[in-house]
């Protein structure tokens, strides 16, 4: 069902895009690379699509996940769910800033990338004609190598985000357990609640 959604998305977006397209005047035409507009329309409507289809069920599973978690953790005891909460999203709120801007800038140089493929193929007689092909791919090179250490970078922060969301998880449930050690010696929680409390705090980093 959802593949299904993500094509009729993709169609309908494509299809609204191109009507779009011709009622606009001879200015936005004179001021967007051919490129740039091949891109919106067939790269960046896949990736709505996508979203769309499949991420939003995740999204929204995650967030009433980690919302029953907080809850609960909270309701448990507040004092150990200021403890880990903060931690987690402090980190979360960094890193989703990061990975998006650097993303946005892979969207952006992806959009050059096929604004050079479209110049390079329907101005190749120009070209020709003008000696320049040496100039076009100097200047094609480059926006490769942009595309390259951009999504390499995309790709890094993704990939060190879980094990550092991971990593302070862990240091906070260590000092979860060092102060819910102290709070049950002195009678302030019991084990059993103790015990819940450290299950919830293990299992919210995933759905983060």
């Amino acid at each position: 069902y959802a593949l299904k959604v993500e094509m009729y998305l993709g169609r309908d977006l494509k299809r609204k895009l191109f009507d779009h397209l011709q009622t606009l005047d001879f200015s936005y035409y004179n001021t967007t690379p051919v490129g740039t507009i091949m891109a919106r329309l067939m790269s960046d409507t896949g990736k709505i699509g996508t979203v769309l289809a499949w991420s939003l069920v995740d999204i929204f599973w995650s967030s009433m996940y980690v919302l029953g978690c907080v809850v609960i953790m909270l309701f448990v005891n507040w004092k150990l769910a200021l403890i880990l909460i903060p931690i987690i999203a402090v980190i979360t709120v960094v890193f989703q800033k990061k990975i998006l801007a650097v993303n946005r800038r892979v969207r952006a140089i992806n959009a050059e990338v096929t604004r050079h493929y479209n110049e390079g193929i329907s101005g190749a007689k120009t070209s020709k004609t003008l000696v320049i092909e040496e100039k076009n791919d100097k200047a094609f090179e480059k926006v490769a190598e942009d595309m390259r250490s951009t999504t390499i970078r995309a790709v890094r922060l993704n990939a060190v985000y879980i094990p550092i969301i991971s990593f302070l998880t862990a240091i906070g449930v260590a000092m979860v357990l060092n102060q819910g050690g102290n709070m049950v010696l002195f009678g302030d929680i019991t084990v059993g609640k103790m015990t819940v409390f450290i299950n919830y705090a293990l299992i919210i980093a995933d759905p983060v």
